[in-house]
């Protein structure tokens, strides 16, 4: 997204889980990772998220609260999270997989949070990605060749 919020969550329920989620916005309008209730007895856990706004201006993790700093000590929350480009494989053709085994968002994700699926269907390991695809390793092309390309 290029402004505006990445997820908006709040204002009704309670018991809120927010894991192992990735935001990125690329362009530079003002831009908020999140927009959340305050109160951190509406959730039971977020943590290992991860957010990219390297343009935006102003930039907040948290609308209303300000930097990620200021989120965790006001609600004791994200202590795992992280402002990190996540390395997508080709985010202009919203290709939003992990690019190498060595970008930031694999093997970070939440171990007791993250879905047990990535978005595909394939099953997330002992140490989840964060965000939609988990990586799977070097996959072998048709023609038989190793690439560093997730499956």
């Amino acid at each position: 997204t290029s402004g505006g919020t990445g997820i908006r969550l709040g204002g009704e329920g309670d018991e809120h889980l927010l894991a192992s989620n990735v935001v990125v916005a690329a362009g530079g309008a003002a831009f908020d990772c999140f927009e959340l209730d305050t109160d951190p007895l509406a959730y039971l856990d977020s943590d290992h998220n991860q957010c990219f706004a390297p343009s935006a201006a102003p930039f907040e993790w948290a609308d209303d609260v300000g930097s990620l700093a200021q989120w965790q000590t006001l609600t004791g929350l994200d202590g795992q999270s992280e402002l990190l480009d996540p390395g997508y494989t080709d985010p202009a053709a919203y290709d939003l997989r992990p690019a190498t085994a060595t970008v930031s968002m694999v093997d970070r994700g939440h171990p007791l949070h993250s879905s047990s699926s990535d978005y595909l269907g394939h099953a997330r390991d002992a140490a989840p990605d964060r965000g939609a695809f988990e990586w799977l390793g070097e996959a072998l092309h048709v023609d038989g060749f190793e690439t560093d390309a997730p499956r």
